[in-house]
């Protein structure tokens, strides 16, 4: 088993959201749990054949996709598709007119960012028709005149937008700038890969590092890893400053405090598990919560894939909702899913808090067990929830 299976065990809080998001894309590839990998309490087995032969890229691709769709620029463009086309077979007056421009440019302006550009360019070998994305993209696109036209062009953009090599490109384009680079900078994140292709970007600088590194003779490595003491040297170490906030640029900022020799450096295992992190964390707003309860690796994914599947009554909810009310919702799961003789433990919660455009800070919270144990209890949450109906609550002469 030693050799057979490479053990991924829980550690900090990113290392854990990591590993969350390492079973979702177990789960969503052809993975068996019980033979590709194990789960034993908080270490997480996978069979080093399956990581070999297995399409890591696009299993990392499709796992973000499915996760994340709902929140990107390409659902909200298939949304508006479906309500202008709901126009064709109906009377047309001055209204309706105003609402279909005003549709036709929110789908031209969204499919013109540069982001989407520079996707289209890095795959335009393999996409047929070009010309529906050029045309769309033009200024005369949304004050053209309405008629049966613009509804063909409608249905032509819709069957375009589901070529799975577009798909996927311009759902990743709007999830690495709305999810991804929130928590790492590294590969296609990076400016000078903006042109390149997002999935050989990533297959050269995460994948092809770590099935090398899966079949190397490592008894020769005198360095470790500072994660998991895998043996690694210059050329199989990643520096752990890819995370964002995490370490600073260790090759430019030298220090006495290490005798200037870097040592926090990850292996390929742990570099790929970081990559996975954002899959761990749930988005609420521009905000993101992680509940890092470190008992075991199946209580990390029972607290954070509840409320991490992202549906699309969840997405909706969550951009109007604060921090201590998602936590709550949590706490109230976790006192369905709590068993008779289960005993409550403190809960770590993590916020990944957006404090200006370009500030981030890490906010961390105890949930102890005694507040936990509180806020579970039937009346207590009977009456939290009639006071969650109400923006203001007057107490005697106070309104709170």
């Amino acid at each position: 088993m030693e050799n057979e299976y490479i053990s991924i065990v829980t550690n900090d809080f990113l290392k854990n959201a990591g590993i969350v998001g390492m079973v979702c894309l177990l789960e969503q590839s052809s993975a068996m749990e019980g033979q590709d990998y194990f789960i034993h309490d908080n270490v997480l087995e996978v069979r080093r054949e399956f990581l070999l032969k297995a399409d890591l890229t696009q299993m990392y691709f499709d796992t973000f996709v499915t996760r994340f769709y709902n929140t990107t620029n390409v659902y909200q463009i298939n949304e508006r598709i479906e309500q202008l086309l709901n126009y064709e077979n109906s009377e047309l007056n001055e209204k309706s007119i105003k609402n279909i421009q005003e549709g036709l440019g929110f789908i031209s302006d969204k499919l013109s960012a540069a982001s989407y550009k520079t996707g289209i360019n890095s795959i335009k070998e393999q996409i047929h028709n070009l010309s529906i994305y050029e045309r769309v993209t033009k200024k005369d696109f949304k004050k053209q005149e309405i008629n049966e036209y613009t509804f063909n062009q409608l249905r032509e953009l819709k069957e375009f937008l589901k070529e799975p090599a577009i798909y996927e490109t311009l759902c990743m384009k709007s999830i690495i700038y709305n999810h991804i680079n929130k928590f790492w900078e590294r590969s296609f994140l990076l400016r000078n890969n903006a042109k390149k292709d997002m999935k050989e970007c990533f297959e050269n600088d995460f994948v092809l590092p770590l099935k090398n590194y899966l079949k190397m003779d490592k008894t020769k490595l005198k360095d470790t890893c500072i994660d998991c003491d895998n043996f690694i040297n210059n050329k199989t170490s990643v520096p752990m400053s890819f995370i964002k906030d995490f370490a600073d640029d260790l090759t430019r900022k030298k220090s006495a405090l290490y005798n200037f020799n870097v040592d926090m450096n990850l292996c390929p295992i742990c570099t790929f598990i970081y990559s996975l992190c954002p899959l761990g964390f749930v988005k609420y707003g521009n905000d993101y919560l992680f509940f890092n309860n470190n008992d075991s690796i199946e209580e990390l994914l029972d607290n954070n894939n509840f409320y991490g599947e992202h549906h699309v009554e969840e997405v909706k909810e969550n951009e109007k909702i604060n921090k201590y009310y998602k936590i709550y919702r949590y706490i109230s799961q976790l006192g369905l899913n709590k068993k008779a003789d289960q005993q409550l433990n403190n809960v770590q919660v993590i916020t990944r808090k957006m404090v200006s455009s370009d500030k981030v800070k890490y906010e961390f919270d105890i949930l102890d067990a005694y507040l936990i144990a509180l806020l579970i209890n039937d009346k207590i949450q009977k009456r939290l929830d009639e006071l969650a109906k109400s923006y203001v609550v007057k107490i005697e002469n106070n309104f709170v």
